[in-house]
């Protein structure tokens, strides 16, 4: 009869053992789920940024003295292109005397 007891404790025990390790879990999956959307964000911004300043260096080589718009849009992330101003005399479509810095902004 005094075995009944321990059984029941023994239950009670092993059952709140396995409900600490399943919330461990949970919380971990959660935890990756969170880095990995991260990661994806992260990666799809740089993505983002390299193709605004290839798209810039192209309209550069084709007219020197180009100046962007506005922002642009690549794959639904809205990349603003930033080009330093040509500091000297710049006519259409010939080449900017001197190098200019373009520069790149993410936003979802």
């Amino acid at each position: 009869m005094k075995n009944r007891g321990f059984v029941l404790t023994f239950a009670m025990v092993a059952a709140i053992l396995i409900a600490i390790v399943c919330m461990a879990l949970l919380a971990m999956a959660s935890n990756e789920a969170h880095r990995a959307r991260f990661h994806r964000l992260r990666s799809q911004a740089l993505y983002a940024s390299e193709a605004g300043v290839t798209w810039a260096q192209e309209q550069l080589r084709l007219n020197g003295c180009w100046s962007p718009a506005g922002p642009l849009a690549v794959n639904g992330v809205s990349v603003v292109v930033t080009v330093s101003a040509c500091p000297g005399v710049c006519t259409p479509p010939g080449p900017c005397p001197t190098p200019r810095e373009i520069s790149t902004r993410v936003a979802y």
